[in-house]
């Protein structure tokens, strides 16, 4: 029985059981810390979920409001009485050529009803 108390305080034997407590208390620490860093993460999804829908929500709102506008009665409601297509005549084309210059071209109506490219300016 003497040997047995003896071998319980030795030295190794309190330095190991100390080192038990502090890796278990820490151990316990740690667990208990990452639940609650796992409790916050899970509230901010939450929060996140929850602002997401509402977002998703307006913009189905909007879409739906873009579709009744875009609808072609209400496209036709929204035009001035003097709007018409555009013309030939009022369509410009410029184009770059290879050596840096630019041509300006219209379409016009001959007499016959022809539709043919004019030259307005710019070289040849």
């Amino acid at each position: 029985m003497r040997h047995i108390k003896h071998v319980l305080w030795s030295p190794i034997v309190i330095f190991m059981g100390i080192l038990i407590l502090i890796f278990g208390g820490t151990s316990a620490l740690g667990i208990v810390w990452l639940r609650a860093q796992i409790n916050q993460t899970a509230g901010i999804i939450k929060q996140q979920e929850h602002e997401l829908i509402v977002i998703e929500r307006k913009t189905r709102e909007s879409k739906s409001k873009i579709a009744i506008l875009h609808q072609p009665y209400n496209l036709k409601k929204a035009l001035h009485s003097d709007f018409a297509p555009t013309k030939a005549e009022q369509v410009f084309v410029v184009e770059e050529r290879a050596d840096g210059s630019k041509v300006a071209k219209r379409m016009i109506r001959s007499k016959n009803g022809e539709k043919v490219v004019f030259l307005v300016g710019g070289r040849r």
